[in-house]
């Protein structure tokens, strides 16, 4: 009984698919003669074209394809060329149920998968040295926080904010805000001179009516 196998050629710079040849052994060629312009029909060439081989080779004799071959398979860990075809689709996305066995071109997905991934990785290995140098940035100057009941420094005003939640930070910015508001018209009045004032007046006070509770003094 004829085999049909497929002998792949190497690819070149301008090939959009692997170009491969059709061999077709154990069986002679099959030629029709026919009238008119074509007077010779290669049935297996036709078929070639057809699916798009760059030529087909028909000989009786029985040729064995190395990449074609299952029995090199039998160095698989535990002989089982179904679990290997498994991992393979599974590892490579390669639907092997019905395809011929090309190791060359798994290979090549293989290693053109882990070209993605570490280039993948190699982005993410950039992302995390960035982040890890803005973490970095966002602590500089800051120092813990020992004692709860001590107003803080500046350096540990900053550990404080940088470990509080995203609610606690716009509570205490909201009154930051509001303390500003409220300092600048304080500034803006001279509360601090009215102060004066005012307390000024207030001893005087005091002194005129002590004054008058000791007329004698």
């Amino acid at each position: 009984m004829a085999r049909l196998q497929i002998l792949e050629l190497p690819e070149g710079a301008s090939d959009e698919r692997p170009p491969f040849v059709l061999v077709i052994d154990e069986s002679i060629p099959q030629r029709v003669v026919l009238g008119g312009g074509n007077p010779i029909c290669d049935y297996w060439q036709d078929i070639a074209q057809q699916i798009g081989a760059r030529g087909v080779i028909v000989t009786p004799e029985t040729v064995d394809i190395p990449a074609n071959d299952l029995s090199g398979y039998n160095g698989i860990p535990g002989g089982d060329y179904a679990a290997f075809a498994a991992t393979v689709e599974r590892g490579l996305g390669i639907d092997t149920s019905t395809a011929i066995p090309d190791v060359a071109g798994w290979l090549l997905t293989a290693c053109r998968e882990l070209e993605k991934s570490e280039a993948a990785r190699e982005r993410l290995r950039q992302e995390r040295d960035a982040q890890a140098a803005e973490l970095e940035r966002l602590h500089a100057g800051e120092e813990p926080v020992t004692d709860e009941r001590v107003v803080p420094t500046p350096a540990q005003w900053i550990w404080q904010w940088n470990r509080a939640t995203p609610e606690k930070r716009l509570s205490m910015a909201a009154q930051i805000q509001d303390g500003m508001i409220r300092s600048n018209n304080c500034f803006m009045a001279d509360h601090e001179a009215m102060i004066v004032a005012l307390r000024a007046e207030v001893e005087e006070i005091r002194a005129n009516r002590t004054d008058t509770k000791n007329p004698d003094a």
